[in-house]
């Protein structure tokens, strides 16, 4: 029987496993945030200004509804408590990763489509459906290359639901709709967030 040590020269490991030389890593952060900002930031300005009857206001109140879920998992996972809340983080981390990379399949597919809604469905499902297999399989890998690409999407995706509360609440005040308040408050707390994510995201660069 093959020994441990003949089983790994038998089968090294993994391009994918391979760590990445800073430089490499910088561009992976930087290309998963542009990546993820232009999706979110293309969508969001589709998005303002649609009225309730028009055939597009279904899908813009469900990309902000999983934008603010995408947020507050991705906020809430570094507060629980690493002796006690494992599994939780790592649940509430794959949410996040699941709901970004399914917004950028959605859109991205979409338009390779020609704008078909059931091609776009189907890109969203196998963005959630990676999103949330590489959350997984990487959560006990922090500073992977994987893990860092994901991290930078999450943290854009947050200020993504900053960016769209913010302009949700200034635009129902301009028109003397008081709830637009909570708007901001929701706008305040996922900047905090994101202020957080970005330090998070610095600390496993380096």
């Amino acid at each position: 029987m093959p020994s441990s040590t003949q089983r790994r020269q038998r089968f090294p490991r993994s391009y994918f496993s391979q760590p990445l030389t800073r430089s490499g890593r910088f561009l992976l952060m930087a290309g998963a945030m542009l990546l993820t900002g232009d999706t979110i930031g293309r969508l969001i300005y589709a998005a303002l200004g649609q009225a309730p009857s028009s055939s597009a206001w279904n899908y813009s109140l469900t990309l902000y509804i999983f934008l603010c879920i995408s947020a507050t998992s991705a906020i809430v996972a570094p507060r629980v408590s690493p002796h006690r809340g494992l599994i939780q983080a790592a649940i509430a981390e794959a949410i996040a990763h699941s709901i970004t990379l399914a917004i950028i399949g959605f859109y991205h597919i979409g338009n390779l489509s020609g704008r078909q809604p059931q091609w776009a469905v189907f890109g969203a499902i196998g963005g959630a459906i990676i999103g949330g297999i590489l959350s997984l399989t990487t959560a006990q890998q922090p500073h992977s290359w994987q893990n860092l690409g994901l991290a930078s999407l999450r943290t854009t995706a947050t200020y993504g639901a900053a960016f769209s509360s913010g302009t949700i609440g200034l635009m129902s005040l301009s028109v003397g709709q008081l709830w637009g308040s909570g708007f901001l408050g929701l706008c305040a707390l996922y900047l905090v967030g994101t202020g957080n994510l970005l330090i998070r995201l610095v600390r496993q660069f380096r």
